[in-house]
């Protein structure tokens, strides 16, 4: 690889890096926003009988975030929930290969989801949906979903890239 191409490939993953740090603490923030909101919601109409309206719209605005923006950070600490009993058993040829094609499949779903949601957030922009007590449009959080799915994307792009660099350079 040249040095340039090398600079290139290097500038990429910091890029990534950054854009996995953004998600995941966004996805930080969303989350004691909601722990807070739904804690003073909680507290006012229980105690103070005296409901805020927001607590529920905001709380499912902040769902969004929340799940989709650290996607691509705990995607690249191989952090996902997974079951390995069986694939841990295979040799180590039949893991790569699996791995591979698991990447790939992550990369489809990414292109599946980013058309689907695109689509949707288009909709909601021109009906000029909005989460009434809040006058917050649809699309804000929708925007963050396909933020979080470009971030995976990016993130596992590069994984599989890199894991295919390094089977190559060590003749596997």
């Amino acid at each position: 690889m040249s040095t340039a191409n090398r600079k290139g490939w290097l500038c990429l993953e910091a890029i990534s890096w950054c854009l996995n740090l953004t998600g995941k603490y966004a996805g930080e923030a969303a989350l004691v926003c909601m722990v807070i909101i739904i804690g003073v919601g909680v507290v006012a109409r229980y105690i103070f009988n005296s409901p805020i309206k927001f607590t529920e719209d905001v709380s499912m605005a902040l769902m969004i975030p929340l799940t989709f923006l650290p996607l691509a950070f705990v995607m690249k600490e191989r952090a996902h929930i997974s079951v390995d009993i069986v694939f841990r058993r295979l040799p180590s040829k039949y893991q790569n290969m699996l791995s591979l094609i698991s990447q790939f499949l992550v990369i489809a779903y990414c292109f599946i989801l980013l058309a689907n949601a695109f689509k949707v957030m288009q909709e909601m922009v021109k009906v000029g949906k909005v989460y009434f007590s809040v006058d917050l449009p649809y699309a804000v959080p929708m925007g963050c979903l396909l933020a979080g799915v470009c971030f995976m994307l990016l993130a596992v792009v590069i994984s599989t890239a890199t894991d295919i660099k390094n089977k190559i350079s060590r003749g596997g």
